[in-house]
Order: C-alpha cells, then structure tokens, then sequence
C-alpha cells in the first residue's frame, strides 16, 4: 500500500483519475503475470525452438521479470505521486476558499467603516460585484502597476484619479489628460467626494462612492437616499448634456425618443473613445432629426448619430441600426489591437469607421405646399432649404404650372377655369407641370452630383433631377401630372399635405496640411474650441443664453415656422406677374 487513502475522491473523467485508473490496471496485471501464470514471451520462445537450453530459458524468464518488476515499481511510484498530488490541490484549493472566505469577511467588516467604490454595469446582475476599499489616505486609480485601484480599458490612463482620505472628508483629483465624470459634469479640479455619489472613469467604468460616516449620520437623522443605477447615472448624463429628460407630461413617441437617447449615449462615448485609442480620426455625437428633415410630412423625433471626418471636415448621418452594428465591430477591431494582432487594422471596405464621400449625403429638404392647385392657380417661389437642424442651406426655385387638357397653360383671365370651391374639381381632370428650375447658395463641401428627388401623391418610385457639379446648379426638370378623375382623396392631400423634395450632393475631399499630422484626440479638442468659439457668437448675437435643453422642441418649431411661412404664402401672390 502507497498510505495515500484509495478511496480519496477524485473529479469522475478527469486526467488524474484516469491515470491512477491505468496505473492500477496495469500494475494487477503485471502482478498476476509474476504470480505463477506464466511470461507469455519465455513460453513462446520454449515453444518455437528446441534448441534453447533450460539454462538460457531461465536467464531469460529471470531478466523478464527483472523487467516486469522494475516497471511495477515505476507505476507504483507514479500512483503515489498522482494520489499525493489529487491530495495536495484539494488541501491547497480548500485553504484557497478558507481565505477568501475570510477575506469577504474582513471586507464585509472594514466596509462598515472604511469608503469604498461600488460598480454599476447596465446588467443589474453585475452591478454591486466589484468593490475597491479605500484604505489608505491616498488611493490611486489608474492602469498602471503603482495603483491601487487597478482599472483596464478604454482611455484609461496609467494614472487616471487620486482619492483622498482626511478624517471624514473624501477627495478626488483627476490627472492630466483624465476623463474623469462626477454626477454627469466634466470633473477639472480637486473635489469633495460624498455618499451616493456617481462617478464614470472615461467611458466605462462606472462606480458608486460608499461613504460610511455620511450614511451613518444620516441614517441617525431618519435620512434615507435614492437608489442608484445604471439608467440613473445615463440619464443624469444626458440632462448634463443638455437634453430635456423629464418624464413629466410627455407622450409616448417623447418617451420613446428619451430611451433611444440615453441607451445610446454610453454606445457614442465607447465609439469616441475607442477612435481615440486606435487614432481614426472620427468623432461621433448624437443629434435629433425631426421627420420633415428625413423626407416626412409627419413622425417623431428620431435620435440619430452623426459622424465627423476630423482630418477633412467631412461628416454623414447614421441611424440607430447602423450605429450599433458598426459599434460592436469597432469593439472587436478594438480588442485585436489590444492583443497586438497584427492585422487589427482593417481594410477600408471592412474598417467600421470608414465612411466614403463617394456616397450621397442629404444637404437638407424643400417643403412645398400644393393648395393652390386646388384653385388651378401656380406657383413660382425660391423655397428655403433646410438641413436636420432647420439651418437655412439654400434655396430651391421651384414653378408650378395649372394646365389644361392640351398641356397649355391656364391664363389667369381664362373663366373657364375659375374654381370658387375646390369641390367643384371633384369628378373632373386635372393637369399641371411641376418644374424644378435650380438651386442657389449650397454649401460648397457638399456640391459634388448634386440632385433632387421627391415622390407625389401616390407614387411609388421617386422623381429624379439630373445631377450636376455645383453650389448653383441649373436643372430645369420638369413633369407633367395628370390625375384622372380628382378625387375627394387628392384634394385633402393637395390641401393638407407637404410635398418634401430632398436635395442631396457629394462630399469634396478637402485635405487640410494643419490637421494631418494631428492625433485624434488634439483633433477633438480642436473641434470642441471652434464649437465653443460658434456657441459663443450665437450667444452674443441672441443678446442671451441658449437653453440646450429645449433642442428637439427647437428644431420641430423651426421647422413648423418654416412650414408656416411656405403655407402662409396667399394663392394669389404665388402669381408673378
């Protein structure tokens, strides 16, 4: 016997197990062989030559089993190591769980009276898993081998924060060149931390701060504090940022529009930060479209997300879906550079940050009123242009022309086709050209094939313009409608209804020698002062402030004035004489 208990519990199928199984076996037979039953090879020999002496069979047999033995010993060795070692890691593995029990312990003990960073996930079930005590007066955070709070991931800095502990008052400090977010604001300066409070290292770190002598003292004065979660602090963020977050009053598709927000405005910081990391060059943020700016006569506010070119000032719009999708690749191509694949960087035609000029991006959207075709009268205007934030982007000269059955124009003394009541058209035939003449003051970045669309009534595909190389360009696209009989359908929709005609262009690749050689994150700052020095002279012009909070009731209003403006428009004046 080897003295190591035989029966000692091993995991059933694991390696272990199966070598001291073979080694056993092994050993029985090895055993019954010496045993008296016979060396198979000595008998064999015996039997296919009679020229072999007893002498030399018996030399034989004795070196066989000289063999045999030797190899019984080494199994036997072997068992006993495989048993001790079974024994050893169930002896190592249960003092392991012996000290991490009385490790929870002593933690469980110290955060009564000791600060502590709690983790919030956006998985309720991870929230609350990661716990750092601050046990000394200084703590550092960061990803370097001197912190004591040692964090991994996105635009964390080898020394990212301090925390300090004097008495009964914590405080942080964020190191240069540390994004750092306490409670939804942009952390700068030496602060006193207190208890529940929320803090983002970069883009996705987010704890709770513990602080045992406050919530002590207000549990004595009856005090009781919020819950904190994951949509607390997003949506604490969002309001920080400006976006209107109350719940109060709103409608459904308001609500809906205010998840959309928040859900996505972690996803946009992760995609900045990983830009940074990885030095592409692009910035993303989050804006509110309005449906007349996505071709809709009527809608909801959609949040979507725009992408800036910060080397060629270029930019494009990405819905929802797309953002996701191209979200999820940026952090698996984030995580081959982090494992110092070779091949991390991908092919533009793969790269989810790339974005080529080659395809159309919308200048913005013409709102045309038809009612005065319901009294056979035309229509001659420049229609203003606006983009997704309702800022004018040039004018639209568009013609429209009542016809009669010949396709001749109706003169404005012709009786014959005066209307009293739009009524009277019903059951009738009903012809008119539509005429796109051009377009002035388009923004020269965007003046590469530039075109119109827009589809009328109950079309199915859309109108086209040619396309043309120009911030003016000249179309003089016409069309000839004809509807046979009018219906009551057709009038509610030339008397209610806007017609939208979508201007889109082409991106120039402008390359700027200043700006090449900058990283992304000198990028970034550079386009935040610009940004500053615009919001700045809005202000001044305004004579006030500019409440960010109003953003998406802002832009539907100013595209409502717009609309107002084109419908206030008397049939008569739409005449030019």
């Amino acid at each position: 016997s080897s003295g190591i208990n035989a029966e000692w519990p091993l995991r059933p199928g694991s390696p272990t197990e199966k070598l001291i199984r073979e080694l056993r076996e092994e050993n029985a037979k090895l055993m019954h062989m010496l045993g008296g039953s016979g060396i198979p090879d000595v008998a064999m020999i015996a039997e296919a030559s009679t020229e072999v002496s007893e002498e030399e069979k018996e030399k034989m047999r004795k070196e066989i089993e000289d063999e045999l033995r030797a190899q019984m010993m080494q199994n036997h060795m072997e068992l006993e190591d495989s048993e001790k070692s079974a024994s050893q890691k169930l002896q190592e593995m249960e003092k392991a769980m012996e000290e991490e029990r009385k490790k929870k312990q002593s933690d469980t003990e110290k955060r009564h009276k000791k600060p502590y960073l709690w983790n919030l996930n956006e998985d309720p079930a991870l929230s609350g898993v990661v716990c750092h005590l601050i046990e000394r007066t200084k703590v550092l955070i960061g990803k370097g081998e001197k912190c004591q709070v040692r964090l991994q991931g996105l635009s964390i800095m080898d020394e990212h924060a301090l925390i300090e502990v004097d008495k009964q008052l914590i405080y942080i400090t964020v190191r240069e060149n540390a994004k750092v977010t306490l409670n939804g604001d942009p952390l700068t300066t030496r602060t006193e931390l207190h208890h529940n409070d929320r803090i983002l290292f970069s883009a996705g770190h987010v704890y709770v701060v513990h602080h045992p002598y406050q919530f002590k003292k207000a549990n004595k004065a009856g005090k009781t504090f919020e819950p904190v979660t994951w949509d607390v602090v997003q949506t604490e963020i969002a309001e920080k940022s400006g976006f209107d977050v109350d719940r109060k009053g709103k409608s459904p598709e308001e609500l809906l529009l205010q998840e959309d927000l928040i859900s996505l405005m972690p996803m946009v910081n992760e995609a900045n930060a990983i830009s940074v990391e990885l030095d592409k060059k692009k910035l993303f943020e989050i804006v509110l479209v309005a449906p007349q700016a996505r071709g809709l006569s009527k809608g909801r506010t959609e949040v979507m997300v725009k992408i800036s070119d910060l080397i060629h000032n270029n930019s494009w719009l990405w819905d929802r879906n797309k953002f996701i999708n191209r979200k999820y690749k940026m952090l698996e191509m984030y995580q081959g550079y982090v494992d110092e694949d070779a091949d991390w960087d991908l092919p533009q035609d793969i790269d989810p940050f790339y974005e080529t000029v080659a395809s159309h991006v919308l200048i913005g959207q013409a709102q045309i009123h038809l009612k005065c075709l319901t009294y056979l009268i035309g229509f001659e205007e420049s229609v203003i242009i606006t983009d997704y934030q309702a800022q004018e982007r040039g004018y639209l000269q568009v013609n429209i022309v009542p016809l009669k059955q010949d396709e001749t124009p109706i003169e404005d003394d012709d009786d014959d086709y005066f209307v009293e009541e739009p009524n009277e058209l019903i059951g009738k035939n009903m012809k008119y050209k539509f005429i796109i003449v051009g377009a002035k003051g388009l923004p020269q970045k965007i003046s590469n094939d530039v075109y119109c669309e827009f589809k009328l009534y109950l079309e199915d595909s859309p109108n086209e313009t040619d396309h043309i190389n120009s911030k003016n360009p000249d179309w003089n696209w016409s069309k000839v409608f004809s509807h046979s009989p009018v219906t009551e359908q057709l009038l509610e929709y030339l008397n209610e209804e806007v017609l939208i005609v979508k201007v889109w262009g082409k991106q120039r690749l402008e390359d700027d020698s200043k700006v090449n050689k900058l990283t992304t994150k000198e990028l970034k700052s550079l386009n935040e002062k610009e940004k500053l020095t615009s919001y700045m002279k809005k202000m001044e012009g305004a004579g006030g402030g500019f409440d960010m909070a109003t953003t998406v009731r802002k832009i539907e209003l100013m595209h409502q004035m717009v609309t107002k403006k084109e419908k206030s428009t008397d049939c008569d004046s739409a005449l030019i004489p």
